[in-house]
Formats: C-alpha cells, structure tokens, sequence
C-alpha cells in the first residue's frame, strides 16, 4: 500500500497501477484500500475507463470499494451522459448497504434533468429522500419547470415539496404552475396561484397573467377577467389593449353592457 500511495501522491497513476497488477499475478490479495488509492491517481489523471475498470473488478472479486471510489466514478460516468451505466452504479452502492453522499446524487439528478427526462428526475429525487438527503435546488426546479410542460398537478406537487426546504424557487417555478393551469383550463387553480404569489411578494411575469386574463375571458367569467386585467395593467411593462379586446367581446357574449362599454372607451 505504502509504495502504490506514493506513487499516487506523485501523480504518477501508471506506476501506482503497476505495482497494485503485480502484486495480483504474485497472487497477492491487496488490501481494499490499494485498490481504492488506485482508482483516485487514475480518476485525477482523467483516465476515468481505467478507474472504472478496477472498481469493477473489485466487485467481481466481492472486494467492497470505498463510498469516494463509487462518488469518483459515478461523477465520471455522469459527465459521459452514461446514464444506465450510473443508475446501474448507484444501485451497486444501495445493495452493498451503501448510502450514496447527496453530491453523488445531484450528480444523478443534474445528469437526467439535461436529458429532460423528468420521470427519472422524480425518481431520482425520491431515492434521494430516501437516503435522507435533500438534494441541490436546481433538482427542484428541474421537476417543476419540465413537469410543467406534460402535467399540472405533478408541477404543483414538486412546487410545495421545495416550499417544505429551505430553497425559495424563483419566480419562474411559479409562473411555469400558474401557465401550466392555465393551458389544462383549471383557471381557478392558476388563479390561486397568482393570488399566492402576489401574497408573497413575488413578481409574476406577465405572460403568465395576460394568459390568465385571455382564460378568464374566453370562459366568460367577465368580472374576474375584468379584476385581474386591472392587477395586470397595473404592472404590465407592455400594451394590454389585445386583452381589453378580448374582455370587451366577452362582456357583450355574456351581455355585460357596463364592463363592455369599461372596455370601449379604455381601448379608445
């Protein structure tokens, strides 16, 4: 061990590999540790297939490798985008009774919020909750903003399990929940939302309320329309008389004369 971790602390990896391969066709079995000190010289010399390689070894040798040496490679495998490769890895850690540090996860969860994929986002953020790790944020707003896009409800799920840690999601998270309402015609849920966020202090964009105002109007719910056009138009950095329009012929297919002629003479 003493002269493979010499070599390692040399940077020089090949030298520290060749001692640990002679020391195997000797038919010595070295320490665990030697194959661990191994993993680590080659990993930093970026020669992260030979680590893999050794670490896999290990395993069919039933050699138990250390956590780092898992961490290592799981990092590795994850800037590859191998991403059966690393689920296969961390499953390895789970049924040696391993329990895989949060970096390990975040690199999981990082590596699968890039591919989009956000079931294994949801996965992912489970296992880690699991092991009793709250993962990075941005793990967070990944399952927020992507489950936005496919399912309302799972977007809001996700949003008040990050309200229960210590992150504050940024507006956008929000807005992405409020939007996603919004196109599923649940305007009642964007509209709570909408309510929450300004209760809060937040800033919601104004794609988000203008959308609102369009649902709102198109349904023919004219006087709350009407209410939120007012927030909006109080906020808006950008023209809203496409929205007045919109409610103007809501509040004559609905026969709202008053809110009709509102709309009329601001849009004039």
């Amino acid at each position: 061990l003493a002269a493979i971790e010499e070599y390692a602390s040399r940077g020089e990896s090949v030298k520290a590999e060749e001692v640990l391969i002679q020391q195997l066709r000797a038919g010595v079995r070295p320490a665990e540790a030697c194959f661990d000190v191994v993993i680590a010289a080659l990993d930093r010399a970026g020669d992260t297939g030979r680590a893999e390689e050794w670490l896999q070894r290990m395993l069919e040798a039933s050699m138990l490798p250390s956590e780092a040496s898992f961490a290592r490679i799981v990092k590795a495998t994850c800037a590859k985008g191998a991403a059966d490769k690393v689920e296969d890895l961390v499953f390895s850690m789970l049924r040696l009774h391993m329990r895989p540090s949060k970096d390990v996860f975040d690199s999981v969860l990082r590596l699968f919020a890039g591919r989009q994929d956000v079931l294994k986002v949801e996965e992912w953020l489970l296992n880690a909750g699991q092991s009793g790790w709250t993962p990075e944020q941005a793990a967070f707003e990944a399952a927020v903003t992507l489950f936005a896009e496919t399912d309302a409800v799972k977007a809001e799920e996700w949003l008040s399990r990050a309200q229960q840690t210590e992150y504050r999601l940024p507006d956008e998270c929000y807005c992405a929940v409020v939007q996603a309402f919004t196109r599923a015609g649940r305007v009642d849920k964007a509209t709570s939302k909408l309510s929450r966020m300004l209760q809060e202090g937040r800033v919601p964009s104004e794609t988000a309320m203008s959308d609102v105002v369009a649902a709102l109007a198109d349904a023919g719910d004219v006087s709350l329309a009407e209410a939120w056009l007012s927030t909006f138009a109080g906020r808006a950095t950008t023209p809203v008389e496409g929205l007045r329009f919109a409610l103007f012929d809501a509040a004559l297919r609905t026969g709202d004369a008053a809110c009709a002629e509102q709309q009329y003479f601001q849009i004039g």
